[in-house]
């Protein structure tokens, strides 16, 4: 007697052959190692950092120093969180004197001047039903 082999045989060994492993999923599904937690704060933190870089692109003036890691630390109950972050600030200073020299400068289209200082980024966030939102923004 001779034995043929098609697709459908095949299709139903392989059918058999992986059965003992479908039973053996939900067993890996329930077992708790901390995993789901751990992914949950990933997912915080990632969608954390997405807030504040829509935040933080609003204001020009800022440039975050992306050498040094952002420090989120987040509440017992998930509901709140802090942001910090070592950034730069541009700062511009209007010319307001009466000198001769400051009047020259306002008339030269020049009536202000620059400067940066290191400062670092402190803000709060809330949870809501439409994800994290900042609350609190502070330079210290």
């Amino acid at each position: 007697m001779t034995q043929t082999t098609d697709r459908r045989t095949m299709l139903k060994l392989g059918a058999v052959a992986a059965a003992p492993l479908v039973a053996l999923v939900p067993a890996a599904t329930v077992a708790d190692d901390g995993t789901a937690a751990r992914l949950a704060l990933l997912e915080d933190h990632g969608a954390i950092r997405q807030a504040m870089r829509a935040h933080i692109a609003a204001m020009p003036e800022l440039a975050e120093d992306h050498a040094l890691p952002a420090e989120i630390s987040l509440a017992p109950d998930g509901t709140a969180a802090t942001y910090r972050r070592a950034c730069t600030v541009q700062r511009h200073e209007a010319f307001t004197g009466q000198t001769t020299i400051e009047q020259m400068a306002r008339f030269q289209g020049h009536g202000y001047t620059s400067h940066q200082t290191e400062a670092t980024l402190e803000a709060r966030l809330d949870r809501s039903s439409h994800g994290w939102a900042v609350t609190a923004l502070a330079l210290a």
